[in-house]
């Protein structure tokens, strides 16, 4: 595996196709102030948030990691409230 320094999971070379190359959807969340893109990781689907389109470090991540976060979205929210300034 080779990592690109200074960038994103998705440009290891030989584990992630590059942005030209992947299925990506744009969808872009106005109200919400961020950017969601639908990619692909080892021919699995992924979500990839951005805050705007020049988004150094996206946040990104599959189906196992999208499952969990929905069966405990009460939890993230109440923790986003209770540490929110």
């Amino acid at each position: 595996m080779v990592c690109y320094k200074g960038r994103s999971r998705r440009f290891y070379k030989g584990f992630v196709k590059p942005v030209a190359q992947q299925k990506e959807r744009k969808v872009e969340n106005e109200s919400k102030g961020c950017i969601v893109e639908r990619g692909e990781f080892k021919g699995k689907p992924i979500l990839i948030l951005k805050r705007d389109e020049e988004d150094k470090y996206p946040f990104s991540f599959g189906m196992t990691k999208a499952k969990l976060i929905v069966d405990n979205i009460a939890e993230i929210k109440k923790f986003v409230d209770e540490n929110s300034k």
